[in-house]
């Protein structure tokens, strides 16, 4: 579809009962047949998965495309240079909302309305080096319980409303990561604040030289794939350990606290 140059606007609202779309691979893709009169694509309410990627002109008209799907479940958008922005009025709408993935969208500078979705579950942010969460308003996140996130830099722990969300996230995921150094100085604050969290993976931080010091004050966590071992040691509610392709001095240490955590378990 690397050829297509328009989507037949019009038609869509013919697709009564459709439910999943997904628009993928169409760079030289615009939203009406010409490129200066880029209007809102007017999707059906009725989709509750929404797919785009790589798709040209039309993730300038993309904000609007989101204002009527009242049933959207599940909405990942990637390589898509031309979003700029998730606005608030935008985002209201998304109320059965669950997951949410952003990716290799480098001009991406917000996503103003994250924290009204209040049926988010999952979320993963990765590859938009422009994103700033915004931090005023009314937006705090207190609607806002995920319990999956994915992300690839902690910075973005800090901003508003993932800030306010951390003690519900059971699982998180720091992927394809080039820190070196995570969680350190006045982000120990924010490792502390997952209280809840089950499972913590490291997947493809190449850069990473250890792991977090403060990773023994998890009080809850229970599954850990890593990298690297801490000087303090792991916390004692650890039920499950991975590691995989680690220097032979980490892997034997790490042996060495499996059986540790065999015989404590019984």
């Amino acid at each position: 579809m690397s050829e297509l140059l328009w989507l037949p606007v019009k038609r869509f609202k013919d697709l009564t009962s459709l439910e999943d779309l997904s628009i993928l691979g169409c760079p030289k893709l615009m939203s009406t047949r010409r490129d200066e009169d880029i209007i809102d694509l007017l999707l059906q309410p009725s989709i509750k998965q929404l797919e785009l990627a790589d798709c040209g002109n039309l993730g300038k008209s993309l904000p609007g495309c989101l204002h009527n799907l009242t049933s959207l479940t599940q909405l990942l958008i990637r390589d898509c240079p031309y979003v700029v922005s998730l606005p608030m009025e935008a985002l209201l709408r998304l109320e059965q909302l669950e997951i949410l993935i952003v990716m290799h969208c480098i001009e991406l500078i917000s996503i103003e309305g994250l924290g009204v979705l209040k049926s988010l579950q999952g979320l993963r942010i990765s590859g938009c080096p422009k994103l700033l969460v915004n931090e005023g308003g009314d937006e705090q996140g207190e609607g806002l319980s995920l319990v999956d996130l994915e992300i690839d830099d902690t910075a973005l722990l800090k901003l508003s409303p993932l800030r306010n969300t951390l003690p519900s996230i059971r699982n998180l995921t720091i992927s394809s990561s080039p820190q070196a150094v995570m969680f350190d100085g006045e982000e120990q604050e924010l490792l502390r604040s997952f209280t809840d969290l089950k499972l913590l993976e490291f997947f493809s931080c190449k850069n990473l030289r250890s792991l977090p010091t403060e990773l023994h004050a998890l009080p809850s966590l229970q599954d850990l794939h890593i990298q690297s071992l801490p000087e303090m040691g792991l916390p004692t509610s650890l039920k499950n350990l991975q590691f995989d392709c680690c220097h032979p001095m980490l892997t034997e240490q790490l042996e060495k606290h499996l059986v540790k955590m065999k015989i404590s378990g019984g």
